[in-house]
């Protein structure tokens, strides 16, 4: 969640080159890393939808895609973890998961509308999906998941880079803007991590 369309854009556009990068990679576990943020990636694509398209239907459509986005998070991590390394390790929590986000997300659907600013966390974006009965308990599954299969699954250092700091960002976020705003640091984070596994690790890519 963004602060301005502008820096929607430049996020968006770093996280796509850098994953890119990534996935170009020699590494199997670079590769999961890169799809795995390429696909987060377009989430700042539609923040920037959010910001100009603030009360019509597009605004409408995109919320929706972008909930769908944010919910398949940790379920595309594992199909690209199984994609690039050929096993899952975790794959009943991701099975769970899958129930609880599905059930979550169809009680809700009717009531996602438009995505807006909220004037009361100095106009940032407002992702109301996050904010449904039973958020805490879905979103905590939801980082359960994303770490758990970081974790079990990539190699030394990777697991712990990964499955270290993403709960690190989400609770960092709760400290500070409150459940409501959970996924904020989410927009610093995401686009810009890729960058960080390439400047440690230079030297596993093939370009």
């Amino acid at each position: 969640m963004c602060y301005t369309p502008q820096a929607s854009v430049y996020a968006f556009i770093i996280g796509m080159v850098s994953s890119s990068y990534l996935l170009k990679s020699d590494s199997p576990d670079l590769k999961v890393i890169g799809g795995f943020f390429l696909f987060v990636s377009f989430m700042q694509l539609f923040d920037y939808i959010f910001w100009t398209t603030k009360d019509d239907d597009i605004n409408r459509l995109f919320t929706k895609i972008a909930c769908i986005f944010n919910n398949l998070q940790p379920i595309v991590l594992a199909f690209i973890i199984y994609k690039y390394k050929g096993s899952v390790k975790g794959k009943y929590l991701v099975y769970i998961y899958t129930l609880f986000i599905f059930l979550y997300t169809n009680n809700n659907w009717k009531s996602l509308d438009k995505t807006t600013s909220d004037k009361t966390m100095n106009g940032s974006l407002y992702w109301a999906w996050n904010n449904w009965k039973h958020a805490g308990i879905v979103y905590g599954l939801f980082l359960i998941t994303i770490t758990y299969l970081s974790y079990y699954n990539l190699s030394v250092p990777y697991n712990k880079m990964l499955g270290v700091f993403l709960p690190f960002f989400f609770f960092m976020s709760y400290f500070k803007y409150g459940a409501s705003h959970l996924g904020r640091f989410w927009c610093y984070f995401a686009p810009y991590a890729p960058l960080i596994f390439l400047f440690l690790h230079p030297h596993t890519s093939t370009i």
